[in-house]
């Protein structure tokens, strides 16, 4: 009965950390323990998207790569502007609630 169940491979071990760290920053976010304008946000998302593209070594799936690629650049670039700002000092709020000031 039990001769069938197998301990995931690593890589999926991998990939299933990843979808696991996607839905705690989702919670997160939505219980507000973490805010979408800070670096946290996109570090914890680059972690997922990062731990779920090196799974699909084992289990190929184009579409799967194409998401998780785009979605380590935008976390990239999140990372870089949030910094930026910080590092300028420019991280003063908009009068829109949730939003920081355009980039200048």
């Amino acid at each position: 009965m039990y001769e069938s169940f197998s301990l995931p491979e690593p890589l999926q071990l991998l990939g299933l950390v990843g979808a696991c760290n996607y839905i705690l920053t989702y919670i997160l976010l939505t219980t507000q323990r973490l805010d979408a304008s800070t670096p946290p946000f996109f570090v914890m998302n680059l972690a997922s998207s990062t731990m779920v593209l090196i799974s699909l070594a084992s289990a190929f799936n184009a579409a799967a790569m194409v998401v998780q690629t785009f979605w380590i650049m935008i976390s990239l670039w999140g990372i870089g502007t949030r910094l930026r700002r910080r590092g300028r000092g420019d991280l003063r709020r908009s009068s829109q609630p949730d939003r920081l000031q355009p980039l200048r």
